[in-house]
């Protein structure tokens, strides 16, 4: 049976509340505290992508005044798999506002292309449009779907989706 060690003491699960006040720094530490016995290297890569999608939560939920409600991180140590659960009130998005064909495997997208370009430029650079990409390069078993009101879905619904939850399965051995 696999256990994460976070301060300390050993978890099967983890939960964190995120408030988007909450200062990043704080958000970092917290997060690299969680030791899951993988690989140093592994944990980098899991570490970063964890960090941009939590990090595109809080932005989703303080452009959209989204203040009652925490961003959700979950981290479990499953028999086979370490998941991570991240929920968010942000209001969801549309997946055609991607630079890149999201139904692509991850492998197939350009990086170079001129749609990313564009993608950045339009954001003044403080988007890079590589969170989704990044954790669905990494993850063995990856789902993006919007809720509301507790139900979930595979399509978003612009006013009228509370807003995501990505779930992330990475193997134990890599």
């Amino acid at each position: 049976m696999r256990y994460l060690k976070y301060k300390d003491a050993t978890y099967r699960n983890l939960i964190f509340n995120i408030s988007e006040k909450a200062p990043l720094n704080a958000i970092l530490k917290c997060i690299n505290l969680v030791d899951s016995g993988i690989s140093r290297e592994l944990q980098e890569h899991i570490y970063y992508s964890t960090m941009e999608l939590v990090n595109n939560s809080l932005r989703a939920h303080r452009e959209r005044g989204r203040r009652e409600k925490p961003v959700r991180l979950k981290v479990s140590a499953g028999e086979n798999s370490l998941r991570i659960e991240i929920l968010d009130f942000g209001g969801g998005f549309d997946l055609r506002e991607l630079p890149y064909d999201y139904s692509l495997p991850p492998d197939r997208v350009d990086l170079e292309s001129p749609s990313f370009q564009r993608y950045r430029e339009r954001y003044d650079y403080r988007r890079f449009g590589m969170g989704l990409l990044t954790a669905r390069q990494l993850a063995s078993d990856f789902s993006l779907r919007f809720h509301r009101d507790g139900d979930l879905t595979d399509r978003f619904r612009e006013g009228e989706t509370d807003g995501t939850i990505i779930t992330m399965g990475i193997d134990w051995n890599g």
